[in-house]
Order: C-alpha cells, then sequence, then structure tokens
C-alpha cells in the first residue's frame, strides 16, 4: 500500500466515523437533573435528550446498529487475523521443509522464523481475545438502557461509577493494542523506538 492509498484509508475512516456518530449530535445534549437528597440541587449532564416517540425510536434503531456494527468489527477483525495467521505459519512450514530439503544431512533445529511465527498468531490471538471483553460489558448495558430509558436513574452513587466505566470498557480495547504490538513485535518496537528518538533528537 503507497502512500496515497494509506491517506485514503485514513480519510475514508474518519468519514465513516464521523457519519455514523452524527446521530449523536441530536439524540444526546445537556439535561437538567435535580437532586432530592442534596436539598432539591439542581444541575447538567450529558444525557439522552426527551424528545417526542419517534425520536426514541430512532435512537434505539441507531443503538441496535452500533452493537451490531461493533460486533461485526471484532468477528471480523477476529476472522482476518485468523486468516493471516494460518498463511504465516503455512509459509513457515514451507520455508522449514525447504531448508530440510535442501541440506538432508543436517537435522534442521526450530528456526528462529517459526518462533516469530507463532509469537504474532498469539499476539493475534490475544489482542482478539481483549477485544471481545473489552465490547462484551459496552454492548450488555446498551442492550439494558435501550430497553430501561430509567436504567441510569435508578442507580446508587457506587453502582452509577461502577457501571460507567464497564459501559466505557470499549476504549481498553484501543488502549492495550500499541501495548500488545509492543510486547509481541519487536519490529513494532524497533520502529517506536526510532519515531520516538527521532523526536527528542529534534527537541
Amino acid at each position: 500500500m503507497n502512500l496515497i492509498w494509506k491517506r485514503c484509508s485514513v480519510l475514508i475512516c474518519a468519514l465513516t466515523t464521523a457519519i455514523l456518530f452524527i446521530p449523536v449530535l441530536f439524540y444526546c445534549g445537556l439535561v437538567e437533573i435535580r437532586n432530592p437528597n442534596l436539598g432539591n440541587v439542581t444541575g447538567y449532564q450529558c444525557n439522552k435528550l426527551s424528545g417526542s416517540t419517534t425520536s426514541l425510536i430512532l435512537l434505539r434503531i441507531h443503538q441496535g446498529f452500533a452493537v451490531v456494527g461493533s460486533i461485526g468489527n471484532v468477528i471480523t477483525v477476529t476472522v482476518l487475523y485468523m486468516l493471516v495467521t494460518k498463511v504465516i505459519i503455512r509459509q513457515t512450514r514451507l520455508e522449514t521443509t525447504t531448508r530440510s530439503i535442501d541440506v538432508p544431512d543436517i537435522h534442521p533445529t526450530k528456526p528462529a522464523t517459526r518462533k516469530s511465527a507463532y509469537r504474532i498468531s498469539f499476539m493475534f490471538m490475544t489482542i482478539s481475545i481483549v477485544g471481545f471483553l473489552a465490547y462484551l460489558p459496552s454492548w450488555i448495558f446498551i442492550l439494558i438502557e435501550t430497553n430501561n430509558p430509567e436504567f441510569w436513574k435508578n442507580l446508587s452513587y457506587v453502582s452509577f461509577h461502577i457501571c460507567l466505566a464497564l459501559r466505557r470498557m470499549y476504549m481498553v480495547n484501543h488502549l492495550c493494542n500499541p501495548y500488545i504490538y509492543g510486547v509481541f513485535d519487536k519490529a513494532f518496537r524497533d520502529e517506536v523506538m526510532k519515531l520516538f528518538g527521532k523526536k527528542v533528537l529534534e527537541l
């Protein structure tokens, strides 16, 4: 993939993300809330705006598409990782077989390429598992709040923040990916070191 296609890919991802989240601007905003336990204290929080029945139905449809889209994203990435891993392992076995045929008198030891291939396959498996576990609480809470709009209002202070952290757990997936790549892929670590090394020298 050349530089032009890389830039086009980034642009397509940015436009797709913007289009998918445009409805949030219409369904969410500042909502006035009251806390009778604190002497009728009035405040504001970012929440779903009260609207007509049609608006609520459209919001549920949008949330449904968001859940299906994120599930499809996790499944697609997992399948692609499995296919890439399958190709890497097959090529590694082919290279090992070729070496043993070319040098029949020498017992081939386990090459570094095979070790690297299994390391990459384990990296892909780890990314897939972390992605699924990170998105699972978010999917569950979206289903709960879609069927029960008053769910968040009926929670205690502690329960609210615990559930909110679980609701935002999908961010862990994006946070962990660079570290997972860094642990399993030496080439990635080297490139990061080169990148930040240049930045430090420039400073």
